[in-house]
């Protein structure tokens, strides 16, 4: 699946679109109105046929991946660790949580985090 990063403001258009997107996520929902509350950070789409897949929350120096959220219909097809591998070029020295260590790998990242 090709995938592309978009990158997004944070603002309410934004939290307003990904909240549709994220209807059945109710833990991204609520974690994304977090990050507009503070207005930090920034949103990363993850872009396939011209519609967003994914959706990746980011803040802080050094840059901290704080959610990497994909679209149920897509999960499964590896679009988490291309947005992931695309997130480490765009981000360099992006912290990785642990609990995607796994995803890290497979994107390549080896000891990310």
């Amino acid at each position: 699946m090709p995938v592309f990063l978009e990158q997004r403001p944070v603002n309410a258009e934004q939290a307003a679109f990904f909240s549709r997107v994220l209807r059945d996520d109710g833990d991204a929902r609520a974690r994304l109105q977090d990050q507009l509350a503070t207005g930090e950070g920034c949103i990363y789409a993850g872009i396939f046929n011209g519609a967003p897949v994914a959706m990746a929350l980011v803040r802080g120096t050094p840059a901290r991946l704080e959610q990497l959220v994909v679209h149920p219909a897509t999960r499964g097809r590896g679009v988490g660790t291309e947005v992931l591998r695309l997130l480490a070029r765009e981000q360099p020295g992006l912290e990785i949580p642990p609990a995607l260590s796994v995803l890290a790998a497979r994107a390549g990242l080896g000891s990310a985090g």
